[in-house]
């Protein structure tokens, strides 16, 4: 009989199928993984909604205008331009100067993506409650400590300070915090705001690279990111 339906029948009862009631074929029910599952959009834990934090509801008014989409694109471009994309202009002049090796130089840059990393919670944590708007502001004044500090290094550890700032302020400072103030102004409507800023952040090398050659140039790598 192989798989023939009625292979599990009761035989001791007019050959009444022993089935569930319910179709043979259809879908399993959801699980409920983790410790929280969503029902549509909302949050969901032991059939109660999550808590959210006031300033990560979206406001009443889902409209984002093209000068807000500029600003903060603007914002990103420069904030990647000057901080994340900083070692590829002046990484070389530096070590010269300095009388460092590559590796040395470009281990700045490592200990700032460890920074970062390290830092991601507590920011996370920090965006949610605040928003997006105070993290952004905060990071991009303490990249340009960080800046500060290497334009005025006279030695490893003032440089490696000078990354640990510029970890910090990244992380605070680019698409993270961007995003959580768009989605908190438009909810859903926010994707395609997002999408348009990612254009700004993707044009910063294109930007910056030239700009901080030329201004290496005519300042030396100590005036440019002074």
């Amino acid at each position: 009989f192989g798989s023939a339906p009625w292979k599990d029948c009761d035989y001791n009862t007019n050959f009444r199928p022993v089935f569930q009631r319910r179709r043979i074929f259809a879908p399993p029910p959801p699980r409920m993984g983790g410790r929280a599952a969503t029902v549509g959009r909302q949050p969901m834990t032991h059939g109660k909604p999550l808590p959210t934090s006031p300033a990560m509801q979206p406001s009443g008014d889902s409209s984002i205008g093209a000068t807000l989409v500029v600003c903060l694109g603007l914002s990103q471009l420069v904030a990647w331009g000057t901080m994340h994309y900083l070692i590829a202009v002046f990484g070389r002049p530096i070590g010269q100067e300095m009388g460092w090796s590559a590796a040395f130089v470009q281990g700045g840059f490592s200990l700032a993506l460890v920074v970062m990393g390290g830092a991601s919670a507590l920011a996370g944590r920090w965006i949610d409650a605040q928003g997006g708007r105070a993290a952004m502001m905060t990071g991009c004044w303490i990249g340009a400590a960080g800046c500060a500090l290497l334009a005025t290094t006279t030695g490893a550890a003032q440089y490696l300070a000078g990354w640990a700032l510029l970890g910090l302020g990244m992380r605070l400072a680019l698409y993270d915090a961007a995003f959580a103030a768009l989605a908190h102004l438009g909810g859903a409507a926010s994707k395609r705001a997002m999408s348009q800023i990612t254009l700004f952040g993707g044009l910063a090398s294109t930007v910056f690279w030239p700009l901080g050659q030329a201004l290496a140039q005519a300042l030396g790598w100590r005036g440019a990111l002074g």
